[in-house]
């Protein structure tokens, strides 16, 4: 049990750093080191089998070259990537809200020429039609009260329904 136990931490602890650069540079005095992350001012070669095999500029050196060069010069950031993502599901939002209220004006102005369609048959239908009176009652249309509206509403659909 013990012995599973410490074969577990064991993996844990050279799983981080199976994946990891190595480094190697002979100091002032002659002795080899190895780190994971090469020194300024020394000569350091990436062992073999290493994660990468190229290596990279000390930390002192690449901030100042990337701030000076903008941030066209090289590869994006998180936040930046993170920013245009943001601003790309902005512009995918309002675009869409902006196709939803355009469908939806589309299909009002069809629901409003339907109705005046449906009000213009009935009304050439024939036969008795009503409507509301100044108090509130129905009352019977004239014939000639029915073909003014008829021809008010052709006219309306004429003008809104193209």
């Amino acid at each position: 049990m013990l012995r599973t136990g410490l074969t577990a931490i064991a993996l844990t602890l050279f799983a981080g750093a199976a994946g990891a650069q190595i480094y190697t540079w002979k100091d002032a005095n002659g002795r080899v080191h190895y780190s994971d992350s090469p020194p300024a001012s020394a000569n350091a070669q990436p062992v073999r089998g290493g994660g990468s095999t190229s290596t990279p500029a000390p930390a002192s050196q690449s901030k100042p070259a990337a701030a000076a060069s903008g941030p066209a010069a090289g590869p994006k950031s998180w936040a930046e990537k993170d920013l245009e993502y943001r601003q790309r599901k902005a512009d995918q939002a309002a675009s869409d809200e902006a196709k939803r209220k355009v469908d939806a004006q589309k299909a009002e102005k069809t629901a409003y020429c339907n109705d005046l369609q449906r009000n213009i048959g009935m009304l050439d239908q024939g036969g008795r039609v009503t409507q509301a009176g100044p108090s509130g009652e129905r009352e019977f249309m004239s014939d000639e009260a029915i073909r003014a509206e008829a021809d008010r509403l052709r006219a309306q659909h004429a003008r809104d329904c193209r």
